[in-house]
């Protein structure tokens, strides 16, 4: 699928005075609409906008779509990459060695080649980088940074450039929401001060602070983790086009990255005229924390179909109090210290005590069952480590509303690996069998994560 920039540049004869966009008032929250025609032309042909009643505008199919099938793929607006010491700001791999700029000595990559692609993005930002130290900005001050300097050039391009935005006389984040007017006074507080240091790092280029404020809104309410096949951060970006897909509790498609690259795929299969969605949210959280998260971020609260079912069969059950805190503080202290042990024996008493006041489903039991695995497998403690990860399978089987859940595919991965580090070959052909079954829909046959687990699941095969 073509982004923005492309698209405009492809076929700019197909954006007519058909094209202009109409600005919404009131609950559109002043964001730019465009016509069919240009929205066909970023989203594809097999794709077309509406505006529904309640949900607003969102996204729906025109052809019938399997399940694994891409319905379209996006390059960031903007995205930056945590600052850590393995993580490449180009491509986004985590699995080489890291190399920093030698001029900012701030940001990592993991070769010469995707320094040089990297460059006309981090060519400005180098600079204040070197001015600012030794402070260095937050991930969210350099993608607000990113997404400012990237309107300035759709504002200053000519309509022919490859910048060009769609369609002439708007900005991509005009297509977004800002929700500002519902964001809290100490939200808004909590923003100022990051629009000062922001301030400071642009110097004289600097944007009204009105200006920056009404963007940072959108980047809060439209941005989203940049993750590698594992589902873990590694960065976080602005996708104006996956911005245009609802939410559902329930959804038909899930976004995966290749580098920053974003994939949307088909986990179910999709009839013409049914709408594309995808959860903004963890999907396995009981209703009434989906529905606080989405309040607290996006605005709204959730009415799909699942989370109607499941707060009226049961509206406070899946919320019971947690009163493991004071617990989880002294396991944090400990594995700081290195005590992994320790560690590992009071996340097992936290694990008792959520089995006995909460269903066995519930994510807080999930997140202890894989924080007790992970420790188990930092302690070589193999058989431990694949008991805990089973249980954690059979909570995420338990938990899932939809059949190609892939943190559900991950999970089996984990417990294929574990099997066959312990001789379970057989089991372990199984557990990679139903892993690939998952991940090919939601990552795609040729993602690396898919064929790293293929290969497994043939020597595994093999040696059964």
């Amino acid at each position: 699928a073509a982004t923005a920039a492309t698209a405009a540049a492809g076929d700019v004869s197909a954006l007519t005075a058909a094209s202009v966009p109409t600005v919404g008032g009131g609950e559109h929250d002043g964001v730019v609409d465009l016509s069919n025609e240009a929205w066909r032309l970023l989203l594809g042909q097999c794709l077309e906008v509406k505006r529904h009643a309640v949900r607003g505008r969102g996204v729906y199919a025109t052809t019938a779509r399997r399940p694994g099938e891409l319905i379209f793929d996006s390059e960031p607006y903007a995205a930056v990459a945590t600052i850590t010491s393995d993580t490449c700001s180009s491509c986004y791999t985590t699995e080489a060695p890291m190399r920093k700029c030698t001029a900012c000595k701030v940001i990592n990559y993991c070769s010469r080649d995707c320094q040089r692609k990297d460059w006309q993005a981090h060519r400005v930002e180098c600079k204040q980088l070197q001015q600012l130290a030794p402070v260095q900005p937050g991930p969210s001050v350099r993608l607000l940074a990113r997404i400012l300097r990237r309107m300035q050039v759709q504002k200053d391009a000519t309509p022919d450039s490859p910048e060009a935005p769609m369609p002439p006389t708007t900005t991509d984040m005009d297509w977004l929401m800002s929700n500002r007017v519902k964001v809290d006074e100490s939200t808004k507080e909590r923003f100022a001060q990051g629009l000062m240091l922001l301030q400071k790092f642009l110097r004289q280029s600097t944007p009204s602070l009105d200006e920056c404020m009404t963007v940072l809104c959108k980047m809060a309410s439209n941005s989203f983790h940049v993750c590698n096949g594992e589902l873990q951060p590694v960065g976080s970006g602005v996708y104006p086009k996956l911005c245009l897909v609802n939410h559902s509790c329930l959804p038909n498609c899930v976004g995966n990255f290749r580098g920053s690259l974003l994939e949307i795929r088909s986990i179910t299969k999709i009839e013409p005229g049914d709408e594309i969605t995808i959860s903004y949210i963890d999907f396995l959280e009981p209703c009434s924390m989906r529905r606080e998260k989405l309040q607290l971020q996006y605005f709204f609260k959730c009415e799909c179909e699942r989370c109607v079912r499941e707060c009226e069969v049961e509206p406070r059950r899946r919320a019971r109090h947690d009163a493991s805190a004071p617990l989880q503080q002294q396991a944090s202290a400990m594995r700081t210290e290195g005590k992994l042990k320790e560690c590992r024996e009071v996340w097992q008493r936290i694990l008792r005590k959520r089995v006995s006041t909460l269903p066995k489903w519930h994510t807080d039991v999930l997140t202890a069952l894989s924080t007790v695995t992970d420790l188990c497998s930092e302690l070589r403690e193999w058989p431990q480590a694949l008991e805990y990860a089973i249980k954690a399978q059979a909570c995420m089987e338990r938990a899932s509303p939809v059949e190609n859940c892939p943190v559900l595919g991950l999970q089996l991965a984990q417990v294929g690996k574990l099997q066959r580090y312990l001789r379970h070959d057989a089991e372990a052909v199984e557990s990679f069998r139903r892993a690939l079954s998952i991940l090919s829909i939601t990552h795609g046959e040729t993602h690396s994560l898919v064929q790293e687990i293929q290969t497994l699941f043939l020597q595994s095969q093999a040696e059964a």
